[in-house]
């Protein structure tokens, strides 16, 4: 109870910044794929893949006397993919699936606590997803936009007076896309990613 308390108190003695707000961020992108047919001879339930993701990001924050709330874009590039092949008597098959660029807008709210800002998120995130399928003969590609909701949650630290060191996780799932009629993707993202804040 006692350290309920505290934070209560650490919360509402906080100044509470409000007004536009920019950053970049890098991080690492862990995706995990799970189809339900299949490329011929492979099995990708639950394939479990990584990269690294950049991006930009930006936002306008309202705030009351302990608390804020506001919308932030994001624009972001990840590089987790995912290549194999099988061998076969003419030399096998090959495939390969990776995530691309992305960008989203989320609701955010938060509050300050002994000098860092926590907060949540809530949105929708677009990002691309490419798989490709070839063998002795012939060759299919295919990119196509994923959308799905994106939670989150993160805390920026002072540095300055308009300067933030901001720690962020996030988690998407996607809606189901189909390949080619027969693979039908379910794609779920986590996202950790270190940026800096610039509050303008």
């Amino acid at each position: 109870m006692r350290y309920l308390i505290v934070a209560f108190l650490l919360f509402s003695s906080c100044a509470v910044h409000a007004g536009f707000y920019a950053g970049a961020q890098i991080g690492q992108d862990f995706t995990i794929y799970a189809e339900r047919d299949g490329f011929p001879s492979t099995k990708l339930d639950g394939l479990s893949v990584s990269g690294f993701s950049n991006g930009v990001y930006g936002g306008y924050r309202f705030s009351g006397e302990k608390y804020f709330w506001g919308a932030e874009i994001n624009f972001t590039r990840s590089q987790a993919s995912f290549s194999d092949k099988t061998s076969g008597p003419q030399g096998g098959e090959r495939y390969r699936l990776s995530m691309g660029d992305g960008h989203g807008v989320a609701f955010v709210w938060g509050g300050s606590l002994g000098g860092a800002d926590l907060y949540g998120r809530f949105g929708w995130q677009i990002t691309e997803l490419s798989a490709s399928f070839s063998e002795p003969g012939s060759s299919e590609k295919e990119s196509f936009d994923m959308g799905g909701v994106r939670i989150g949650l993160g805390s920026e630290l002072p540095l300055s007076e308009r300067l933030r060191l901001r720690l962020d996780w996030s988690y998407t799932i996607y809606q189901e896309e189909e390949y080619d009629d027969y693979v039908t993707f379910d794609v779920q993202q986590s996202l950790f990613m270190a940026g800096l804040t610039f509050r303008i």
